[in-house]
């Protein structure tokens, strides 16, 4: 009973206070609890300029990490250019080992076949110098 007057009480002082235009107690405790327009704004601002710095520290390292890959780009091209010249200059060497053993080989093969051929000749004479009737007479005597 003694809740439902204090009830009653407060809604009375609460509507008699807004007919006379006079803020409500509740109403001037939320006001005081929300932040206000210029803190917003002083907020928002504070907020806005720290990710202005953040934007500006991720914009000068994403400049340096360019930076430094582009000097490392420009290094892998000079090695590459290098390694290219050292296989260049090693094909090189095996084009001309290649040759000269080929030359070594035709050479042999041509004293090989030179060989053969004076042998072959050789062998001609012996057979042309055979004569049937005269080396079986020489067998038999």
């Amino acid at each position: 009973n003694q809740e439902e007057h204090e009830s009653k009480t407060f809604n009375l002082k609460k509507s008699a206070m807004h007919s006379l235009g006079m803020p409500s107690p509740t109403k001037d405790l939320v006001n005081w609890l929300l932040p206000s327009d210029s803190h917003k704004k002083h907020t928002t601002v504070e907020a806005a300029v720290q990710h202005l710095l953040n934007t500006e520290h991720a914009r000068l390292a994403c400049l340096k990490a360019w930076n430094t890959l582009d000097k490392v780009h420009r290094n892998c091209v000079l090695d590459m250019q290098i390694l290219l010249n050292d296989m260049q200059a090693i094909e090189e060497r095996v084009i001309f080992e290649c040759q000269d053993m080929l030359r070594k080989h035709i050479v042999l093969e041509s004293s090989c076949f030179a060989n053969l051929q004076y042998d072959i000749q050789m062998l001609f004479g012996v057979m042309e110098s055979v004569s049937v009737e005269g080396d079986l007479g020489a067998y038999i005597d």
